[in-house]
């Protein structure tokens, strides 16, 4: 889904978690936050283990396009 690792973050709304691993450290976005795409979507919501879990996903224009709803896509 990313196209990118981070392309813009909010340090007082997101989270991200670092473990690490045999290929070195990794992070993963976890709790509350919004996520703005490269190309102006963005999305807002949960995350849970790195993914969307519960939220909405905006075009650049601020128009929904669609949600998560347990980590499932919903258009």
């Amino acid at each position: 889904m990313f196209s990118s690792f981070l392309t813009s973050c909010d340090k007082n709304e997101e989270t991200l978690y670092r473990w690490e691993t045999s290929s070195g450290w990794e992070w993963k976005y976890y709790g509350q936050g919004t996520y703005t795409f490269s190309d102006g979507r963005k999305f807002k919501g949960k995350w849970k283990d790195g993914k969307p879990w519960n939220g909405t996903v905006y075009d650049k224009d601020g128009n929904v396009t669609s949600k998560y709803v347990n980590g499932e896509l919903h258009k």
